[in-house]
């Protein structure tokens, strides 16, 4: 009984305890602590995919702190649509702040394909 009780808690701690996750973000530079990981997970909110995205922005060179992330996440924007957006529009040289995508997004705009039509519309001008 003991046994099946110190598995139990091992297996609680490995799941709500990222450590993993943790040494990723720390390896990526991403400013966010154990603790705080720990109650994301408590929240069920992605935190492996919010790691992924704060990763694909900083490695664009867009700073975008860890918590407007998880906020915008939180209250229902589509980050997948924002980050894709965000690096896309990077790559092409336009100015596209995270509020804006996030707004963009909350008005149900493929952010990507609009950037892709912007730069497009403005090849045909030329």
């Amino acid at each position: 009984m003991k046994v099946l009780a110190l598995i139990l808690v091992i297996l609680f701690a490995l799941y709500y305890i990222p450590f993993g996750l943790y040494l990723k973000a720390k390896t990526n530079w991403i400013d966010v602590s154990l603790i705080e990981l720990m109650k994301l997970r408590v929240k069920k909110i992605p935190t492996y995919q919010i790691i992924n995205w704060s990763k694909r922005l900083s490695d664009n060179n867009m700073k975008v702190d860890f918590k407007q992330l998880v906020a915008s996440y939180s209250s229902g924007v589509d980050m997948e649509n924002v980050v894709n957006g965000l690096v896309k529009a990077k790559q092409n040289r336009l100015k596209l702040s995270f509020e804006q995508a996030c707004e963009a997004d909350i008005k149900n705009i493929d952010i990507k394909r609009t950037v892709i039509n912007t730069i497009a519309h403005v090849g045909e001008k030329k």
